[in-house]
């Protein structure tokens, strides 16, 4: 996971993610990974989110990932300030092409320096 300086994602930072898929029959299951601090002022997180395969083909998303009810009840896990958020971006998901994607996401907020969120990531499971 990528540490956030100062718990802020300014929105001209784009985090990036690199993986090497070699095998094009395997299922994986591909993971958002979140924590916020309990001073983060929104029930969401949404984002832009960009994958390029190996043929330099590019495929932009918009995600949205609560991180507390309408009640203001964190989802995450974790006691104290900081809660860890895991959201299931594809289950069982198969990558067409051999070779490196690249996974990148900003913060699409409205804000420019958007507070409470420490640390972002990615994570591809095996099946």
């Amino acid at each position: 996971m990528d540490h956030l300086p100062n718990e802020t994602w300014n929105i001209d930072t784009t985090l990036t993610y690199e993986f090497t898929i070699s095998d094009s029959l395997q299922y994986y299951n591909f993971y958002i990974d979140v924590r916020n601090t309990t001073d983060y002022p929104y029930q969401n997180l949404y984002l832009f989110f960009t994958t390029q395969f190996p043929d330099s083909t590019m495929f932009t998303d918009t995600l949205n990932c609560i991180l507390s009810d309408a009640h203001g009840r964190w989802t995450g896990r974790g006691s104290g300030k900081i809660k860890q958020n895991r959201f299931v971006l594809k289950p069982k998901v198969r990558f067409p092409q051999t070779g490196t994607y690249i996974f990148s996401a900003q913060q699409a907020m409205r804000t420019d320096d958007l507070k409470g969120i420490a640390n972002f990531g990615i994570t591809l499971q095996n099946e």
